[in-house]
């Protein structure tokens, strides 16, 4: 599993530990991106604002912080050839 699944899933699992009732879809949405950084990214305001309206119409936005698992776990593929 990629590791923000992972982290939804385990959102889940312990919001039914609490009581909540849960259902998981595979269209669960997780993005690096703010959401005052949507508009530049699609290149267009009225899109993007149309868009995050109904993303968020009826969702729960978990804001998290951290340092990127892949960034600290980049392994390069390239290898130098010893002479």
């Amino acid at each position: 599993l990629k590791e923000k699944t992972h982290l939804s899933i385990a959102l889940a699992y312990r919001a039914c530990e609490e009581g909540y009732r849960v259902s998981y879809a595979t269209i669960i949405i997780t993005t690096n991106k703010g959401f005052e950084d949507w508009a530049e990214f699609l290149n267009d305001p009225a899109l993007a604002t149309a868009i995050l309206d109904r993303l968020t119409f009826r969702c729960d936005k978990i804001l998290m912080n951290g340092k990127s698992y892949r960034l600290e776990h980049h392994k390069s593929f390239l290898v130098k050839e010893a002479n």
